[in-house]
Parts: structure tokens; sequence; C-alpha cells
């Protein structure tokens, strides 16, 4: 079983206590919440599960192409990103899969269950889990044709972004080893300006990338599952919407897309909220002497607490859950992971770490 942030019910049955009793900073979601404007059509948007969504989800497909400026054929609508790992792993049924540790561990899980050998380049805290190119190479050197490398950018849980100078000298190699490069954005919408970080841009050029997107985190609907893959590989991505079970994204969800994409208010304020609230947040946990924090370029922080205690306990006596990332390889019991959220919030968090560190 791998395990997630936002498991709050799960945790709330284990203390006895209501789900709502905690203030949840394990799971990276959007603290802005669902866009007013979903909220306000979702009368309308309910009407449409009376019928059966087109089964090749032609529209919401056509709003992501302009949104990410690209072609129709180029879009793979799935059930959250989480799906279109799984659909891309079986249709590449790779020999090895290389990955750069720490990250999300669902790759694993989805290349591990076609038999795929997986391979970990490990990154390291001396240089801020983050690397070049040159300092990966050997590594990838070892890959025969169509092997896959799998990069999380921004990564997580450390919440480093890699120049995209970086990320296309890998696709360069790429094309020239005949080996998949794929890229997991998942968090990018966060970044800003996003078109300037994401590889949307130079996927015309390499057809053997694969970008992979989330709605959920974003736009604070991870209940809905709404993700979709980007490249220019046509054909495997026909292939899967040809061989997936039909209407595996409900029609709500998918009526959803146009609404989403088009609130460039939303964008707007999450961008205003996350350049200030980020900031502060770094500030106020690098002040305790027990905490190493790593500089976040998303909503998220991770952090290194060299204290003789499990904080993940001692949060949650006060109503405050965090994400323990010791299943994350090359992580301990001592690195934690968590979301950037309101002001308020943010405040509770630091005055409770304020009582756990300083007795105050």
């Amino acid at each position: 079983m791998i395990e997630h942030g936002g498991n709050v019910d799960k945790i709330a049955r284990q203390l006895g206590i209501d789900a709502t009793q905690l203030v949840d900073f394990s799971a990276n979601i959007n603290p802005l919440g669902m866009p007013k404007s979903l909220k306000q059509k979702f009368g309308e948007l309910l009407a449409l599960t009376q019928h059966y969504p087109d089964i090749e989800y032609t529209v919401p497909r056509e709003y992501i192409a302009r949104y990410e400026q690209v072609s129709l054929e180029h879009v793979l609508l799935s059930n959250g990103a989480a799906q279109a790992f799984f659909e891309v792993a079986q249709a590449l049924n790779p020999k090895r899969l290389l990955i750069l540790a720490p990250t999300f561990s669902e790759y694993r899980q989805a290349f591990s269950q076609v038999g795929t050998e997986i391979i970990e380049y490990v990154l390291h805290a001396d240089n801020e889990y983050m690397w070049t190119f040159e300092e990966i190479c050997p590594s990838v050197d070892i890959l025969e044709k169509d092997d896959v490398v799998l990069i999380c950018n921004p990564n997580n849980p450390t919440g480093q972004l890699v120049d995209i100078i970086e990320l296309e000298k890998l696709a360069q190699y790429a094309s020239q080893k005949h080996f998949r490069l794929l890229i997991d954005e998942a968090f990018i919408d966060f970044v800003y300006p996003r078109q300037a970080h994401s590889f949307v841009g130079y996927l015309h050029k390499y057809p053997r990338v694969i970008l992979f997107k989330s709605l959920t985190k974003f736009f604070a609907i991870p209940g809905l599952r709404l993700g979709y893959a980007l490249s220019g590989d046509t054909h495997l991505l026909q292939t899967i919407m040809n061989t997936r079970v039909p209407w595996s994204v409900n029609g709500l969800a998918s009526a959803a897309i146009p609404i989403l994409l088009e609130d460039t208010h939303y964008h707007h304020q999450t961008h205003q909220w996350l350049a200030q609230e980020k900031e502060w947040l770094y500030e106020q946990l690098s002040q305790f002497k027990q905490c190493r924090v790593f500089y976040p370029r998303v909503n998220y922080i991770f952090f290194e607490c060299a204290a003789s205690l499990n904080l993940v306990q001692a949060l949650l006596q006060k109503g405050i859950l965090i994400r323990s990332c010791q299943n994350y390889t090359s992580l301990t019991a001592h690195h934690y992971r968590v979301a950037v959220k309101s002001r308020e919030h943010n405040e509770l968090l630091i005055n409770a770490l304020k009582s756990i560190f300083l007795g105050d």
C-alpha cells in the first residue's frame, strides 16, 4: 500500500476524533478551495450526469489543448494523473526505469506492475536535492532503446525545480539513444510564470517525451480526479485511448475542465496567495535551529528535523497533521513535508512548533 498525504479520515478514526478537528498540512492542495466559478455551475454540471460523456472527451481535450498551446491529438485526458502513469507504464512496458530519488512513490508501483526493473539515482541534501544532466549522465548511460527516465519537476517531496536547460539536454539525449523521457509536472501550475518552466513548449521537438499534468491540486478538487498527459507521440496516446476502460473520466469531472481553465481570476488569486505565504512560512520554519529547511518553488515545504522526537505525533497532539517522508527512498523519520496554507493555519503550525521546540 502506497502512503499518501491527506488521509485525514483514517488518522481521525485512529485518534477517536472527528476529522474536522485536524488541520491538514499533509496534502498539497490549494487552500483557496474549489473555485467559485465551478461551485456556481455545479447544478448544471450535475444534470449532465444523466448522460454518457463523449467517449473521446473532445471538448475538454480541446480546452486543454488551447490552455497548453498544443494540438488536440497531443492530449490524453485521464482520471487523475495517476491513471495516466499506470496506462503509460502498461503501454510502454519498458525493461528499465530510472527515477531520481527521493520522489513520488507511485512511479515505482506503476512500472513494477509490468515487471520493469527500477533503477534509482539518489539525490543528496548537500546539493539541495538538485541535479544536472552531467551528474546523472552515468546512470542514464546504462539505459537501452525504449527504456524510460521519469523526472518529477517540481519534485515531490523536495519542492525543487530543475531548469528547462537540464531537461532539454536529457530530452536530446533520449532522442539520440532512443529511450523515453517522462516528466511529471503535477505542481507546475503553482510555479509562476508556468510557461517559462513547463516543458510543454518543447514537445514538438521531442516526440519521445511525455508530460503528466494534474488539475486536482491547483484547483483543490482531488475528489473529482482530473489529470492529463501530453506528448508528440500521437500513436501512443491513441493506442491508450483505444485500449483503456471506456468512460474512465466521469462526465462531471470532464465538464468542469472548461470552467477551471478559463478562470483566470482564480489563477491570479492563487499566485498572489502563494507568493506571500510561501515566503512567510519558509522564513518562519527556518528560524528553528532544529530544522534544515529547503527553499520551495511550489506550495509545499520540505525540511529535516534534528530533534529526537516524532514530529508527526507531537503535532497530532495539537490537532495538526503533517507528512512524514520516511517512506521515500533515502529519507528518514526526520524528514517532513508541510503544505503552504492560509496565514491563519500557517501561524497555527508555527505556534505549535514553538511550543514543541521552545516550550512556549
